[in-house]
């Protein structure tokens, strides 16, 4: 019994794993090289990024992910490259996985106002499992059998590759990637064998400028996100709206799949609120998702946080480039 209930926690850790080496973040602009490794060195020239999120805090089963990444654009070779670490912790930390990434990418001009950029990542992960915080129906059923855990390592180590490419102008971005390339094996159990499905994303979105009268420009930037995993479906759709003279960016963020169904009724999944303070090299930025579903009754929603800061040498912005509007 212990080993099938092992089984079927692997299954739901592949599914956690979907998102583990590239996180479901609301806020995926912020984490750009998660989604796509060609959103390296799209930044001026350096950048810094945090982000934090707590998922599901109203229930037992929460969620913690947090991303850290530097990157920089190195127009010399025509490149960019980038790191970032990651780490996501399940509940009441039965597993938890920390992932280390190296990033590629490489620009070719295509005209004075668009760039396309294509992307690799490769780096190594490790998930490992604490079986002290895990209970079985014999621990409290006296009448249950004992259960047969299983052989295997509480730890495994897997390599992890991924690929992407990037067609960005000044005031518009259209990406796609393919993470989990070589399908790493996540089993822990001796004999198993569990491969991470690849990872199909799709993005894009544009920066609209609309004019007013004597209070500076306003800002429009929607964006779209697909991904699919297996048989896993998800889309992310928004916009947030910018200010050129105040600091503040407002945004709104739908997840769900509204043209197909589950149980009957339409895949809602969550509404997200978002809100920033953009100041100088300085990015801050909070967003909570409200689960549209019957979930919300013992989710409590989930919260983010993102923090960027992004800079240049007084050479270096002397240079003509073109910068994706994502950011």
């Amino acid at each position: 019994m212990r080993h099938a209930c092992l089984m079927l926690l692997g299954v739901l850790w592949t599914a956690f794993t979907s998102y583990a080496q590239t996180p479901q973040f609301t806020q995926f602009y912020h984490a750009p090289m998660a989604l796509n490794p060609a959103f390296a060195g799209t930044a001026e020239q350096y950048r810094l990024a945090l982000l934090h999120r707590q998922q599901w805090l109203g229930a037992a089963a929460r969620f913690a992910t947090t991303h850290a990444a530097f990157d920089a654009h190195l127009p010399f070779m025509s490149s960019g490259m980038g790191i970032y670490l990651a780490h996501d912790l399940a509940p009441q930390a039965s597993m938890q996985q920390t992932t280390l990434q190296g990033i590629y990418s490489f620009g070719v001009r295509l005209s004075k106002q668009y760039v396309l950029r294509m992307g690799l990542n490769a780096g190594v992960s490790n998930r490992s499992l604490s079986r002290s915080n895990l209970r079985f129906t014999s621990q409290v059923r006296p009448d249950e059998p004992d259960v047969f855990e299983g052989a295997g390592s509480d730890s495994r180590f897997f390599a992890d590759i991924g690929a992407g490419c990037l067609l960005y102008g000044k005031w518009i971005w259209i990406g796609a990637a393919v993470l989990h390339l070589n399908r790493p094996d996540i089993a822990f159990l001796t004999g198993e064998s569990a491969g991470l499905p690849r990872l199909y994303t799709v993005h894009a979105g544009t920066k609209l400028v609309l004019p007013t009268a004597g209070s500076g420009d306003v800002y429009l930037m929607p964006n779209l996100l697909f991904r699919q995993q297996a048989v896993a479906q998800q889309l992310d759709i928004g916009a947030r709206i910018g200010f050129e003279r105040f600091p503040v960016q407002v945004g709104i963020q739908y997840r769900g799949l509204p043209l197909q169904q589950s149980f009957g009724l339409p895949r809602h999944d969550a509404l997200s609120a978002v809100v920033g303070i953009y100041q100088k090299n300085w990015q801050v930025a909070y967003s909570y998702d409200l689960p549209l579903s019957t979930m919300n009754r013992v989710t409590g929603g989930s919260h983010e946080i993102g923090i960027v800061y992004s800079w240049a040498t007084r050479y270096f912005r002397q240079q003509t480039s073109v910068r994706c509007p994502v950011f």
